[in-house]
């Protein structure tokens, strides 16, 4: 009986957790990520880092972004 109540609460949380997930999805980009978007698209597009499009973070993170 026990075991029973544990494998709904664990469903139950996997459900919400999906849920959150996805409805996520839909927010618009934070300052961060929109920047580090925005840099991702100048480097897929030819562009370098520091040179075509400016920021003070470490350039691996829009590395990242253009990999995604």
């Amino acid at each position: 009986m026990k075991d029973n109540y544990s494998r709904i609460l664990v469903r139950g949380s996997l459900l919400v957790l999906m849920g959150w997930s996805i409805t996520s999805l839909s927010w618009p980009l934070g300052g961060d990520i929109g920047t580090y978007a925005w840099v991702g698209d100048i480097i897929l597009s030819g562009g370098a880092p520091y040179k075509d499009a400016w920021d003070v973070k470490g350039p691996l993170v829009y590395y990242f972004y253009a990999l995604i």
